[in-house]
């Protein structure tokens, strides 16, 4: 009886053994991994989702960075004027349009604030308009009116600007900024990567 004692204690000590030193390990991991998002710049700190979330709906990573700077700055917590939500500044309207296309629930609005699901439609709202105007020579300006104003007026301006410059000709004068300022962003986001690859020189 005694001599089963003495093995299930001994038992006892070889797992405390082995936790011990995993349990460490894992916090230590866990501090450094808290460490570096946290010293890590705003502009950064999101850029493995934006590539993941990008690259499924077949979208310029550097231009959602690039909105996402514009609308909120990489604030995830940010609301809008009008209770647009999170880094892509979603609206609830977008997200019961993605609900009925994805076929699932965003939950609660709250849950808008969440990085990963506001890319999720923002990314998704955007590769609509990607697929609506992928061949009109002015692409990029229409997908970012679509962002900025709507589907309804960017088809308005497609049509009625045909054959001229759409962004200078773009009537509302705060979407016209949105646009040039969200390609400023991307051709700075570029620029930087491209430094970082060492394949521009400073």
């Amino acid at each position: 009886m005694s001599s089963r004692i003495r093995v299930a204690r001994r038992k006892r000590r070889n797992w405390k053994a082995i936790l011990g030193p995993i349990v460490v390990v894992l916090v230590v991991i866990a501090y450094a991994w808290f460490w570096n998002n946290a010293r890590a710049p705003a502009h950064r700190r999101y850029d493995n989702l934006i590539i993941d979330t990008a690259a499924r709906y077949n979208l310029d990573p550097y231009l959602v960075k690039a909105v996402i700077r514009q609308e909120s700055n990489f604030d995830a917590d940010a609301r809008g004027k009008a209770g647009e939500y999170g880094l892509m500044q979603i609206t609830e309207g977008a997200a019961r349009d993605w609900e009925r296309s994805a076929r699932r629930s965003f939950g609660s609005k709250g849950s808008l604030f969440r990085p990963k699901l506001n890319l999720e439609i923002g990314c998704w709202y955007l590769a609509q308009a990607l697929r609506r105007w992928r061949d009109h020579a002015g692409r990029e300006v229409l997908i970012l009116a679509q962002y900025n104003a709507g589907p309804s007026r960017a088809g308005t301006w497609a049509e009625k600007f045909k054959g001229k410059n759409i962004l200078e000709s773009i009537p509302f004068d705060s979407t016209r900024k949105y646009i040039n300022s969200v390609l400023a962003h991307r051709k700075r986001f570029i620029q930087e990567q491209q430094l970082d690859d060492g394949t521009k020189e400073p």
